[in-house]
């Protein structure tokens, strides 16, 4: 790879980065301002499913290619499988225990 290339590779790899850094911040922007917990953990939800992936494949395209690349995109798809699972069940829980009366 020459320069050119290098230098190109390092701006798709900052832009990425600085997409997820983007939907992180409005998730914690979200977390403070929203009122109640479902739209809270909606906010965290969506910083999970597409800022921290998007954070991670520019980690992935500064690193090269090696075994923590795959480690990282291992990560990534965890991420988008588990994270929309734990959220509904989070507020399933909660919806269920408001239904009952409970104040926890």
């Amino acid at each position: 790879m020459n320069f050119e290339d290098l230098w190109s590779l390092n701006i798709l790899a900052s832009a990425l980065m600085l997409m997820g850094m983007f939907f992180i911040i409005t998730a914690v922007v979200g977390l403070i301002r929203f009122p109640d917990f479902l739209t809270k953990i909606h906010a965290i939800s969506i910083s999970d499913s597409l800022g921290v992936p998007l954070f991670l494949c520019g980690a992935m395209l500064l690193n090269g290619y090696n075994l923590a690349t795959l480690k990282i995109a291992i990560i990534i798809l965890l991420i988008y499988l588990v994270n929309p699972m734990i959220t509904m069940e989070i507020g399933s829980y909660f919806i269920n225990k408001k239904s009952e009366g409970s104040d926890d």
